[in-house]
């Protein structure tokens, strides 16, 4: 209803995916990125960027590192999650809902989400160092969490009081019919488990 906060919060996604992009390409191209040259002998596309004989406290924390990411999701996690739950398949209900907006939503937020874990598995393999391998985690889950914390930042006035007046609008709005799913659980042990099976 509001171009302007509408325009808010897709600033924000558009700052998640760039940074998060940047995270990734920067991982991946040799030429540009930050990949330093490496004796693995495998051929394949992971080998480019991927440690050989990494020391075993530096896989132990690669493993570790992923497993609580699946089974302790942060925000690009809990994304993923979300815009499955909240996806609207049929416009059930009242028919006033609006079916489109909400399904962008969704769509965007699942797009970040799954760069997001791209970028954690990425940064986590690659690195060959525990100190780096934390900090790549948590980098990519601030990230992740900019969104929430700049509807924080907007719910307590900081970006004026225009925003600030929509964001208590939204945060009031109940979900209409269709996005309100039931045994949400499930879909966290779904999506966290064939995360862990993928990783």
């Amino acid at each position: 209803q509001s171009f302007l906060f509408f325009m808010f919060g897709f600033t924000v996604f558009l700052f998640q995916i760039l940074l998060l992009s940047l995270t990734l390409y920067s991982g991946v191209d040799r030429k540009r990125g930050t990949i330093q040259e490496n004796d693995n002998p495998d051929t394949g596309f992971f080998a480019a960027f991927i440690p050989p004989n990494a020391k075993p406290i530096v896989r132990v924390t690669q493993i570790l590192s992923l497993m609580v990411f699946c089974l302790f999701p942060e925000a690009s996690l809990q994304d993923v999650v979300t815009s499955i739950q909240l996806f609207p398949w049929t416009n059930s209900g009242k028919k006033t809902a609006p079916l489109w907006s909400l399904r962008f939503t969704c769509c965007l937020r699942f797009s970040q989400g799954i760069v997001a874990i791209a970028a954690v598995w990425l940064l986590v393999m690659s690195s060959d160092t525990v100190i780096d391998i934390i900090l790549n985690f948590t980098a990519v889950n601030f990230i992740s969490s900019l969104d929430d914390n700049a509807f924080s930042l907007a719910e307590s006035g900081v970006f004026g009081p225009l925003i600030m007046e929509e964001t208590s609008r939204v945060a009031g709005t109940k979900l209409p019919i269709c996005v309100d799913r039931e045994k949400k659980h499930v879909w966290y042990r779904r999506v966290m488990g064939g995360t862990l099976l993928i990783s």
